[in-house]
């Protein structure tokens, strides 16, 4: 494939035209499905030859335009402030989610991205007080609570989690008010991770 695959098409649109391409396929009716389906494993080899190509060379880019790639997901963070609710319909309505952290190297790559403004993450108890889920349903596995936290401040009902700049903090997670607003981050898997490279 190399590097003239992309040819005269944009870049960063690369990958999303194939990956687009592919599900196009994929959602055709069952008429004539032995040229259908060479199809889709042509374009399948396609879309695999051209997502290693941008894993190894940056012939494209992986992430939409305005979001950050980190170990296959792509990360968009807010220029405006909603509540929590808020904040995860808008990441749904980019067919994304609130931010899901499961390692220390995702926290410092999050919170170095956030030019210290408070934000919203995926993790809440709302469902069940003190049993701390993300927004995918997964049980909490890795946290990056402060000293004392999580702790219901002031009895206040405080379901929803936040990085946290403010009074010291550097980005470690504090339980807040779901309706008190702040800035977000959105995830979702990259391009070349969708499972249809292989």
């Amino acid at each position: 494939m190399g590097s003239g695959v992309c040819g005269g098409i944009c870049r960063e649109t690369c990958c999303r035209i194939l990956s687009a391409g592919y599900l196009d396929l994929a959602e055709v009716k069952q008429k004539d499905l032995s040229r259908i389906d060479k199809s889709l494993e042509e374009l399948k080899e396609t879309v695999g030859s051209i997502c290693q190509a941008c894993a190894s060379r940056s012939i494209c880019q992986e992430c939409p335009l305005g979001w950050l790639l980190f170990r296959g997901s792509c990360y968009k963070f807010s220029t405006t402030a909603k509540d929590w609710e808020g904040a995860r319909i808008s990441c749904a309505e980019s067919n994304s989610h609130l931010a899901i952290i499961n390692s220390l190297e995702e926290q410092y790559f999050l919170s170095n991205s956030t030019n210290s403004k408070d934000s919203w993450i995926g993790l809440s108890d709302k469902d069940t007080e003190g049993v701390w889920q993300w927004v995918d349903g997964s049980p909490l596995s890795f946290s990056f609570w402060n000293t004392g936290e999580p702790n219901n401040y002031m009895e206040r009902d405080e379901d929803c989690v936040q990085l946290r700049y403010d009074k010291g903090w550097n980005g470690e997670w504090n339980d807040s008010s779901c309706k008190f607003t702040f800035l977000w981050i959105c995830e979702k898997r990259s391009l070349c991770n969708l499972g249809l490279a292989g």
